[in-house]
């Protein structure tokens, strides 16, 4: 399982919730292994210096899926040739790209949960407008975010 956007523990806990957990126990009871793993610097991940992760970007995020994939195939309770990738928002992209790293002879098949379907930045930006408008800015002040 590979979360969005934003350092996360493996349960992708949110305002209590915990949806990775739930999608974890739901497909473990469907028999299907799952792993999900701390991303860096979050939950039981320690990271030494928190400012290293400033700069990371997706393709580093697929770096760390990859190595994720590789120690999954090889686990003796895994079926190396039905091993697959569900990605969660920016980990959508991020699933995609472990896909595209790896190939089809280790990554069987995607799932691509409220991934974009747009640009990262034409994201960003979307973003930023609706956070300045719920902060109260003005219409000017918020148009000016999208140039």
């Amino acid at each position: 399982l590979v979360s969005g956007s934003g350092r996360h523990d493996r349960d992708c806990s949110l305002f209590g919730h915990k949806p990775f957990l739930v999608l974890a126990d739901a497909l473990t009871r469907a028999g299907v292994a799952v792993l999900r793993a701390d991303d860096r610097g979050a939950g039981e991940s320690k990271v030494d210096d928190l400012e290293t992760l400033k700069n990371l970007t997706s393709e580093d995020f697929a770096k760390d899926v990859a190595a994720l994939v590789g120690h999954l195939r090889t686990h003796p309770a895994v079926d190396p040739t039905r091993v697959g990738v569900l990605g969660h928002s920016e980990g959508a992209a991020v699933a995609a790209l472990v896909a595209r790293d790896l190939g089809p002879e280790q990554v069987k098949f995607l799932v691509l949960l409220a991934g974009a379907g747009r640009s990262g930045a034409e994201v960003l930006a979307d973003q930023n407008r609706r956070i300045a408008k719920l902060a109260g800015a003005t219409p000017e002040q918020v148009e000016a975010l999208g140039r």
